[in-house]
């Protein structure tokens, strides 16, 4: 008879301990019930964080034909520390909350044929704030919890971001066993050597075993034995020094494969090997395992994959659930969550700072999609707390070797957890580390420190490392500059990813990727209610602008619904701004051969974080079914200086091929049109290396001319010789009537107010048909001028303004109102371009690099000639790609956006909808008709359309009948209300105490899409 499970998942009996009150010999008699496997976060949600401590007991019949056997109880991770008992002994202890572990237990049972588990389960985390926000060092510094263990040096993962995970939250099973058993089954696939390379641990081998032997068999993936090995002695697999807990150190087996199939992404091939240990021709132990034959390795800055170089494209997974935080619902639920990556075109989850259960691996095994495994962090690097990590890295490996998803291996992500710089004693242990880590597995990646620029503690970095990668977010299509700068940068391999105290070890090998980069798009109310029936209890985590709670009444307060219909009409928008964001920023990296793949942050929402692809329900977002045509091994990709033309110009379009499958790519042609224009044409003698991206021709014409601005679709398909389509993607571009740039008052005198002489715009106005004059007088103009264009508020535009004058005033800077009339006025100018406000050292909620910003306007009127996004009945929409050149840097306050909307025009929320913010809005002064706005309409008046289009439209609306304002900027005496702070962020207010109904009915089908839709 061989090994037996007996699963203890299900129902136990349960009760917190608080105050550490119980014991296992005084439980009370009456007890809740848990689910196990299961954190007690998910199943008592309103008390959990309090109580920290916990008691478990089930009772379980075990078969009469255990008796004579090695009984075990065995557990796939409990968090953090338990101690156990059996039928009323205490058989161990365990600390760690992410592997596996167990207990003999047969000692215990005697002749009873009933068993009874009682667990105690300590989870320290509950003492740690609820989000750390980059203060890592500092609380780890200070927390001590009250069960005597150092908050700060435990493995926690991101369970201080997302709420803690306490309890029994893998398997538990009874296993009854040979006395003498197997404890490990490890098989190394030897590629090149046709054959698989097995390692076995076994308990307590007697030490006479010459009646031992093991017999091998491997079967394929339809059950057939294709392999047999038989009668090896004991010593041939063991070895003479075997450790029967480290089954790494023991010698190989030599298992030939003959007609050896590979796993591979699209063909994800799994073997099986099944060893029994036999005595005297009886069967004591079976064991068996599944795994894959594949290899991975790195060349000249490539990653290979079975000697093929391969593109990772992949999403950070944070390995949550929407109700079992840690514990996958089910393997259907991973199955269809696998799916849905392959089918958005990824190849690689990056399993986030977590161990994940053993079915997440079995299931990536299966589909045929790469993981990348995170070693938990902990707080700050101490002796105690490296050795937790040693240990918990070493177990994993062993836990999840004969995987062929596991691909890469992370020891630290972002340095949290050790201070890279400014300790040379955990950079030494940080490079330690990376080598014990590839002498336990050689077959496999390792990263050190999966680094970023961290705003308050500097740029971390590489010590030795397989993999070049680095995090970096910016906001698109606010800072697509920097991106593009920053992957031009990056692609060159700078110094700046690896140490710069000496002591780095840097091959030059490296594989080059951007491992965290996103944008946020919010996910609807409509299909959250829809899963959960209520608001959900994490809608009150997260701090300031990611709090979620409130959304829907925020949305409503600022008048959002005014512009957009509903909440989930908004969603809808930012979903789709996401889309474009993600496709600027991977097809810019697409370009540039030296990189070999990336990460997006993330796979799915988590709780407050929207950056996912999909909802916390594993719900597609609005561009689902699009992003395959630009997440693929072959890309073929528009590489734009411009997006926005006028009729006559010419447009020119560089045409960039991506090249990473096995197809080839010779004498291949670019088809392309613009539909919407009917143009098209053919780019010929297509010819691209593997790995290899580069430019292959140029798409041009002259743009026709138009009755009416358009955004169209520029279409590109690449074709082999046989017609065959490779790749296909689309460019979105827009193209404006000449009619547009004609000056909306030609006829009416204008003051350009410039006197720091930081414009051309006198000129480009004068150029474009306006009257322009360098004084308020208009020295030379028939009457002097009734409005002004102004670069700075001083007390010239304020006596202009106070006789009665109209100005528009934008703004760049702070300084730009000048400090005499900064005391006379509510309106402040604020700068944005970074998290942490340099000049008051606050924290800055409008930078939206992280946490992403939405920019809103009412395009009827001040916008109109510029193409919608999204075709929609309601005149609010998202600012995107079209407006790249006059997305501001700074924004505005002094407007309440509660109850001065009619008077905003244009403006901005973070995150949640939180920090309501404006960047056109209109106030009177005095006699006189202010108009501000923060946009960069100057510098590419007259070249870019939508800046022209912009300023005419604001020139017309000054001097029309509907500019009339409401607000008084000179009304300052009113004290600000904390939406309206002059001196901090305008972020959040009380959490409301109950949850209206938010939400708001939309279109089945998910709402409405961008016109016309991407291909």
């Amino acid at each position: 008879m061989s090994r037996v499970k007996l699963s203890l998942n299900g129902r136990w009996q349960f009760v917190p301990d608080p105050k550490d009150q119980f014991r296992a010999d005084s439980l009370p008699e009456r007890m809740e019930e848990i689910e196990v496997p299961g954190s007690w976060e998910g199943q008592f949600p309103t008390e959990a964080g309090v109580f920290g401590r916990a008691w478990y007991r089930r009772t379980v019949e075990v078969p009469p034909d255990w008796k004579g056997r090695a009984v075990f109880l065995r557990f796939g991770a409990v968090n953090y520390y338990c101690q156990v008992w059996v039928n009323g002994s205490f058989v161990g202890d365990h600390e760690g909350g992410y592997t596996p572990f167990h207990f003999r237990v047969d000692p215990f049972l005697e002749s009873r044929d009933r068993v009874e588990v009682v667990v105690k389960v300590i989870h320290p985390a509950h003492a740690t704030p609820s989000f750390p926000e980059f203060s890592y060092q500092e609380i780890a510094g200070t927390l001590h919890d009250m069960f005597g263990y150092s908050i700060g040096e435990i493995p926690l993962g991101k369970q201080n971001w997302y709420g803690s995970v306490s309890g029994i939250w893998q398997d538990v099973y009874l296993e009854a066993v040979y006395p003498t058993f197997f404890t490990h089954l490890l098989v190394t696939p030897d590629v090149d050597g046709s054959q698989a390379l097995v390692r076995v641990g076994l308990h307590d081998p007697p030490l006479n075993a010459s009646d031992l032997f093991l017999h091998y068999r491997l079967l394929d993936q339809e059950g057939k034995v294709i392999g047999e090995k038989k009668r090896v002695p004991l010593s041939v697999a063991l070895g003479e020094s075997h450790s029967p807990d480290r089954a790494m150190q023991s010698p190989f087996v030599e298992l030939p494969i003959d007609g050896m199939r590979l796993w591979q992404l699209e063909d994800p091939h799994l073997y099986r090997l099944e060893v029994n240990l036999e005595e005297n021709g009886h069967e004591r132990d079976t064991l068996s395992t599944r795994f894959g034959m594949r290899k991975v390795g790195i060349q000249h800055n490539r990653i290979y994959l079975n000697d093929e170089p391969l593109y990772l494209i992949g999403a950070l997974d944070q390995d949550f659930y929407p109700e079992t935080s840690y514990t996958p619902p089910s393997e259907e639920f991973l199955r269809d969550q696998v799916d849905k990556a392959k089918h958005m075109g990824l190849n690689m989850l990056r399993c986030h700072i977590k161990v994940p259960d053993p079915r997440y691996l079995d299931v990536a095994d299966e589909k045929g999609i790469l993981v990348w495994e995170e070693l938990p962090n902990w707080l700050r690097l101490t002796e105690e707390s490296g050795a937790r990590g040693r240990e918990t890295m070493t177990r994993m490996i062993e836990r999840d070797f004969n995987h062929p998803s596991t691909i890469i291996w992370t020891i630290i992500n972002e340095s949290w957890g050790a201070d890279l710089v400014g300790k040379e004693y955990d950079r030494r242990w940080l490079k330690q580390m990376y080598h014990y880590v590839k002498r336990l597995d050689p077959t496999r990646l390792v990263v050190d420190n999966s680094p970023c620029n961290m705003p308050i503690h500097g740029r971390n970095f590489h010590l030795r490392t397989d993999l070049e990668d680095f995090h970096i977010y910016f906001q698109i299509p606010d800072h697509y500059h920097k991106w593009k700068a920053w992957v031009r940068d990056f692609s060159q391999h700078p110094s700046w990813t690896f140490s710069p105290h000496g002591d780095a070890e840097r091959t030059g090998e490296e594989p080059l990727l951007c491992s965290e980069f996103g944008n946020w798009g919010l996910p609807t109310l409509k299909d959250l209610l829809t899963d959960y029936g209520e608001e959900p209890s994490w809608f009150r985590t997260g701090v300031d602008i990611t709090i979620p709670h409130g959304v829907q009444r925020r949305f409503n307060r600022f008048h959002l619904d005014d512009i957009f219909g509903s909440y989930d009409q908004f969603a809808i928008a930012t979903q789709w701004q996401q889309y474009f964001a993600l496709k600027y920023q991977i097809e810019e990296m697409r370009k540039y051969s030296s990189l070999v793949g990336y990460i997006i942050t993330e796979f799915t929402d988590l709780h407050w974080e929207a950056n996912g692809l999909l909802n916390i329900w594993r719900r597609p977002k609005v561009f689902y079914h699009y992003l395959q045509q630009f997440q693929e091994q072959d890309v073929v990709l528009a590489d734009w200086n411009r997006i926005n033309y006028w009729e006559g110009d010419l447009c020119r379009v560089s045409v960039v091929v991506s090249h990473w499958s096995r197809e080839l790519i010779q004498g291949c042609t670019v088809d392309w049109n613009v539909s919407e224009l009917g143009v098209s044409g053919t780019i010929t003698d297509v010819n691209v290396e593997r790995a290899e991206s580069r430019d292959v021709g140029c798409v041009s014409f002259v743009v026709p001319q138009i009755d009416q601005s358009m955004r169209c679709r520029l279409h590109l398909r690449l074709r082999d010789p046989k017609g065959r389509i490779l790749a296909r993607n689309v460019q979105y571009l827009s193209f404006f009537p000449a009619s547009c740039r004609k000056p909306s008052v030609p006829s009416e005198p204008i003051w350009v107010h410039d006197p720091l002489e930081l414009w051309d715009l006198e000129e480009r106005m004068s150029n474009a048909g306006y009257q322009v004059y360098r004084t308020p007088e208009g020295n030379g103009a028939a009457q002097p001028p009734r409005i002004a264009v102004a670069a700075r508020l001083d007390e010239q535009v304020v006596q202009f303004l106070e006789a009665g004058g109209t100005v528009l005033f934008l703004p760049h800077s702070p300084a730009d109102i000048d400090a005499a009339v900064l005391s006379r006025t509510s309106i402040r100018v604020r700068d944005r371009r970074a998290r942490i406000d340099e000049r008051t050292k606050e924290k800055n909620p409008w930078e939206g690099d992280w946490i992403s910003n939405f920019t809103w306007c009412k395009h009827e009127g001040l916008f109109d000639h510029i193409p919608r996004v999204i075709d929609s009945p309601f005149p609010g929409e998202l600012m995107d790609m079209q407006y790249y050149h006059v997305l501001p840097n700074q924004v505005l306050l002094g407007w309440s956006q509660e109850r001065e909307f009619s008077d905003i025009l244009a403006g901005m929320v973070v995150g949640w909808v939180h920090a309501p913010v404006s960047i056109l809005s209109q106030c009177k002064w005095g006699q006189g008709k202010l108009l501000v706005s923060t946009m960069r309409l100057e510098s590419a008046y007259g070249d870019d359309p939508v800046s022209t289009i912009i300023l005419n439209n604001l020139l017309r609306y000054i001097t029309g009948s509907r500019f009339r304002p409401q607000k008084d900027a000179r009304a300052a005496s009113r004290k600000p209300t904390r939406t309206e702070s002059l001196s901090g962020p305008a972020i959040i207010e009380p959490i409301e105490q109950e949850f209206e109904d938010e939400a708001a009915p939309v279109a089945s089908g998910g709402g409405v899409t961008p016109e016309s839709g991407p291909e």
